[in-house]
């Protein structure tokens, strides 16, 4: 069924995935991996407001791209993030600490107010991933429409403002 959906033979699919468990897996991580890869601006010699400002940016441009990336994401951390612990623990959390790591070097040269990393990230995956994961919920309360594209500019320009302004953000 999954080969058939994709448009793909069903040899295709069984030769790189060997079990159902191991493709699930592989559409987690990949998920994930361009959650990650987004941030790539956050080091230590990029100005604070601008890779920040990227990186919630291009989180908001994933959650509209690739909502059903989101939500499947968020089914598998509320279910106990079974099958991704060891992908979380190792992967995710060696971007957290480099990141965090990061933010703490921008909050001692005082480019930001002095915050914890983490709660930061927790606070920019929250708002970012809610587009995707909250829809319907979006689409309902916009009058039974979907964003437009002026909506997501306004939107990504009111998030990034709203936590840089919170961090007190000032550039490099």
């Amino acid at each position: 069924m999954i080969a058939e959906m994709a448009s793909l033979p069903k040899s295709n699919v069984t030769y790189y995935f060997q079990s159902k468990e191991a493709l699930y897996k592989s559409v987690l991580s990949n998920i994930c991996l361009l959650w990650l890869q987004a941030g790539d601006e956050i080091t230590e010699d990029n100005d604070p407001a601008l890779a920040l400002t990227s990186y919630i940016h291009d989180k908001l441009d994933l959650a509209r791209s690739r909502p059903h990336g989101s939500r499947v994401w968020a089914n598998e951390i509320m279910g106990g993030a079974t099958f991704i612990e060891e992908f979380l623990s190792s992967t995710v959390m060696e971007w957290l600490n480099q990141r965090a790591t990061v933010l703490e070097c921008w909050m001692d040269k005082g480019f930001l107010d002095r915050s914890d990393p983490k709660i930061i990230f927790y606070m920019i995956w929250a708002t970012t991933q809610h587009y995707a994961d909250f829809e319907s919920q979006i689409v309902s309360l916009n009058g039974h429409q979907p964003m437009a594209d002026r909506d997501w500019q306004r939107t990504k320009e009111t998030v990034s403002r709203m936590i840089l302004k919170g961090l007190g953000a000032r550039t490099a």
